[in-house]
């Protein structure tokens, strides 16, 4: 079993991490003072990294009241069987929170939910793209996300008229089930690979060159691409979406660069009744950066769980029923939550790096 540190304000992380671990930024410690008594615990997870710092801004800007509420963090490492260690052990130390919301990467997403289903705590997905994810009825899951097949559709639209392409994977990561998901949706014969450095230069240059994966990886991904190595368009998953470090890197190359992102409406200006320009520049001036890919989501997450159980719908199956009251107004447009537990309504589109 996975050992753990319990650290102030309730930041769980192991004692012998294979990646560096979760610190709290300063501002999270400020925006986040303990407040007493309190009879409601929420649980945040994911690893190291921007995502974790936008899940933990999507709290604090949205939990304005926390009386009765305190959270606990948990850093899942991004690996499924550590996580999945740590939340066990979180249970059989009777710390047992009353929902969870995080853990990005699907095959971590996927273990955890395990978990949390094992012990009837409702979870929240903002993050997770996995189509396999909230299938089950009588799991206490809740997606609120885009899923792969239509991030796959969105990749597959320009690719359809090129006479072949390269594709590189993250293994152990999404990434990997999105590169056997587009080869399978086969819109052009594709060169898979799991590394830049196994293309050879002649195969790649202009061809469209896809990146699947982290936005860590694509970076890496980029830095390591021979001066040679001009492909005829670049086309990334959407974990890359704000990416300073990605976007610099891509317009190095001199060529059409986009990334995958959900669709929003611009007729709709507001998340749940409050206005995303304000979230968003409030956000952007915590952080010093443009927030990533699942901050929105995250925060729309947060909202929803925290409203239930505020009305006393502490059971899955309450909260589903909650959830499934009306169509909740999202600039991702109005979305519903399936039998499944799946928000229902999410679209994908590329968007330009330059």
């Amino acid at each position: 079993m996975t050992e753990f540190l319990l650290q102030e304000p309730e930041l769980i992380v192991p004692t012998a991490p294979r990646r560096k671990s979760v610190e709290l930024p300063n501002w999270f410690q400020s925006l986040n003072r303990p407040t007493t008594p309190t009879d409601l615990c929420i649980l945040l997870s994911d690893s190291c990294g921007e995502n974790i710092e936008d899940l933990l801004l999507a709290w604090s800007l949205n939990m304005v009241d926390r009386r009765g509420i305190r959270v606990m963090i948990v850093d899942d490492q991004r690996d499924p069987e550590t996580c999945a260690e740590m939340l066990t052990q979180i249970f059989e130390d009777e710390r047992r929170p009353d929902l969870a919301v995080g853990h990005f990467s699907s095959p971590v997403a996927r273990r955890a939910a395990a978990v949390y289903a094992q012990y009837g705590i409702p979870y929240f997905a903002p993050g997770s793209s996995a189509d396999d994810l909230a299938v089950d009825p009588k799991a206490p899951v809740f997606q609120m996300f885009g899923l792969d097949s239509g991030q796959i559709s969105a990749l597959c639209a320009p690719l359809m008229s090129a006479t072949s392409a390269v594709v590189c994977g993250q293994p152990g990561n999404a990434g990997a089930t999105l590169l056997r998901a587009l080869c399978s949706a086969a819109p052009c014969p594709i060169a898979a690979f799991s590394h830049i450095s196994e293309v050879q230069p002649s195969a790649l240059s202009g061809q469209p060159l896809v990146l699947l994966g982290s936005k860590e990886y694509v970076a890496e991904a980029l830095t390591q691409l021979d001066p040679v190595m001009v492909p005829s368009a670049l086309y990334i998953s959407d974990d890359s979406l704000g990416s300073r470090t990605v976007r610099q890197a891509a317009a190095q190359l001199g060529c059409p660069a986009f990334v995958t992102a959900l669709q929003r409406d611009v007729a709709n200006g507001f998340l749940l009744g409050t206005d995303v320009q304000t979230i968003e520049r409030d956000a952007a001036r915590v952080l010093g950066r443009t927030p990533g890919p699942y901050f929105l989501s995250a925060w729309a997450a947060i909202y929803l769980a925290t409203s239930a159980c505020r009305k006393g719908h502490l059971r899955p199956a309450d909260m589903l029923r909650y959830l499934q009251s009306q169509a909740w107004h999202t600039p991702f447009g109005n979305l519903h939550f399936a039998a499944t537990g799946q928000a229902k309504g999410f679209n994908w589109e590329l968007k330009s790096l330059s």
